[in-house]
């Protein structure tokens, strides 16, 4: 099958009624912001559906691997992805809509444990062994400073070798860590792990349109003009209280 057959065959069509433009937009599993087993598919999706309806377009989601969905992205074969962070070598082929919600970067470890330090450095020097999901771009400075970071594929995988005792903190979004903990196969992890203040960083989730898809600025704009919509009458709000999350 071609990478277009293969999208037609998995595509998942958000149920309205018809309109003249389509937006075809990959996604990746990443609750409690979108999911296929998620309400609307998730807060974030159902922001994006509500933006371009607003503009006068359907939508259509294609649920991919992460990688695979910006590799199709930037070569054209479909018009975006939904929800990734901002880096320059990323805007080279993709541009970037207004920002939407952000993603709080926390230090997991294991309760009970006391650990402090004075910067990343500081974590190396006194032998702290980290981890990260694969495909994270990790707060400013982490990687600099040159500590071992053992990397997995799932959030879920990170909280339970965080328990095992194989790393010692761990670097996740507070929101998916903290819907993670609560899935069935995450039973007594919950109670053994905690998230750390302060902070590290909080990073924004975008809409990117390819480049090389046709009419690329038109299908952006149409999006910020609905969204910016959406923020002025309230309902991008509405629509995270709904799903659970916190107010933006």
């Amino acid at each position: 099958l071609s990478s277009r057959a293969l999208i037609t065959y998995i595509l998942l069509i958000l149920p309205f009624s018809v309109m003249a433009k389509t937006v075809v937009l990959g996604a990746m599993e990443y609750p409690p912001y979108y999911g296929r087993e998620l309400k609307n598919f998730g807060p974030l999706i159902e922001i994006v559906v509500e933006s371009y309806r607003h503009s006068g377009y359907e939508v259509e989601i294609v649920f991919l691997p992460f990688a695979r969905a910006m590799y199709l992205s930037k070569a054209g074969e479909i018009d975006g992805v939904v929800g990734p962070w901002y880096s320059k070598k990323r805007a080279e082929s993709l541009f970037y809509s207004m920002p939407m919600i952000d993603n709080r970067m926390v230090f997991f470890k294991r309760k009970g444990e006391s650990i402090s330090y004075e910067d990343f450095s500081d974590l190396k020097q006194q032998g702290y062994r980290l981890g990260s999901v694969h495909g994270y771009m990790l707060p400013t400075g982490l990687l600099e400073s040159g500590i071992t970071i053992y990397q997995v594929t799932r959030e879920e995988q990170l909280l339970k070798i965080l328990r095992g005792k194989r790393v010692d903190l761990v670097v996740l979004d507070k929101g998916a860590a903290q819907y993670a903990l609560k899935q069935p196969g995450l039973s007594g992890v919950e109670s053994n792990v905690e998230w750390m203040e302060p902070t590290l960083e909080r990073t924004p989730q975008y809409l990117v349109i390819s480049k090389k898809t046709a009419q690329a600025a038109e299908k952006l704009n149409a999006f910020n003009l609905g969204y910016k919509s959406l923020i002025e009458n309230g309902v991008v709000n509405k629509i995270l209280s709904d799903h659970g999350l916190p107010p933006q």
